[in-house]
């Protein structure tokens, strides 16, 4: 048997690259995409998940459940899942909806993504009316970086009168790594007044970028251009691209997470002051 194993050959799976630790609206943004089929879960422990995250919605004040659920059990199992969804997304506090759409967006399971996407029809009106949720809810769909998402991600892109929701579908479109995703937007523009457009290509701009790696400034006619150029012959890169600062700053804020550049400036300090790695 030992010999056998030997004989096999080894496996090399990818390890993400250390940085801080990330707020639970984006931990594991770049595991989940693709990631159709997890690997299986021992029961005992999804069963203490389930149990755990149960007794959060039972026993937890209203005021205080919403900040509980940040650390809450997020599992990528059919039966963690379905608690989130049945006691999360139907709460009556919109903070518990809105921290429960938040760990869906982290939980790499095609069933998370799907309750969202089942959110999202059911609730369009309701949604509508509540920006801040329904912003939320884009960013939660996006992080999974499925091409399924891309007809919900680009419906009504340049129609909303809310400009945090418009620069959410956009930027939104831009986690979706796919040639699918650079045609939906291009496609959008065409059927809008370009003067509705233009007021938005800075946003357009950085998802184009971050897709293709590929940067035309912010004139809608050199986009089209290049657009024509090249779609049929289209590849978006697997990573998304090392950004300049300003657009690194915008992108990271938007997704919550760290500035790179803040990151960098505290690692080169500590290192001065002898308390971090001067490799």
């Amino acid at each position: 048997m030992l010999a056998l194993i030997r004989a096999l050959p080894l496996v090399f799976f990818p390890v993400a690259p250390a940085v801080a630790p990330l707020p639970p609206t984006i931990v594991a943004v770049s595991e989940i995409q693709g990631d159709e089929h997890p690997p299986p879960l021992d029961p005992k422990e999804v069963a203490q998940a389930t149990r755990e995250l149960r007794t959060l919605f039972e026993e937890k004040e209203p005021a205080e459940l919403a900040a509980a659920l940040q650390s809450a059990p997020r599992l990528p199992h059919e039966d963690v899942i379905a608690v989130w969804v049945k006691e999360g997304l139907a709460h009556e506090r919109a903070d518990v909806r809105r921290a429960s759409i938040e760990a869906l967006g982290t939980i790499a399971h095609p069933d998370a993504l799907s309750a969202l996407h089942t959110y999202k029809k059911r609730h369009k009106k309701e949604l509508e009316k509540d920006p801040e949720q329904l912003v939320t809810l884009l960013k939660a769909i996006a992080l999974h970086g499925s091409e399924s998402s891309i007809d919900l991600l680009v419906d009504g892109i340049f129609t909303s009168r809310n400009r945090e929701v418009t620069q959410a579908r956009i930027l939104a479109l831009g986690k979706i790594r796919s040639p699918k995703a650079v045609e939906a937007i291009f496609s959008a523009m065409r059927k809008i007044d370009r003067r509705k457009v233009q007021p938005r290509m800075k946003e357009i701009r950085l998802a184009l970028l971050v897709l293709t790696h590929v940067d035309r400034g912010t004139r809608q006619e050199s986009w089209v251009a290049w657009w024509n150029e090249n779609k049929k012959n289209l590849r978006v890169p697997e990573e998304e691209p090392r950004l300049a600062k300003e657009d690194a700053v915008l992108w990271a804020r938007f997704w919550g997470e760290p500035r790179p550049y803040q990151r960098q400036k505290r690692r080169t300090r500590r290192g001065r002051d002898g308390e971090g790695d001067q490799s």
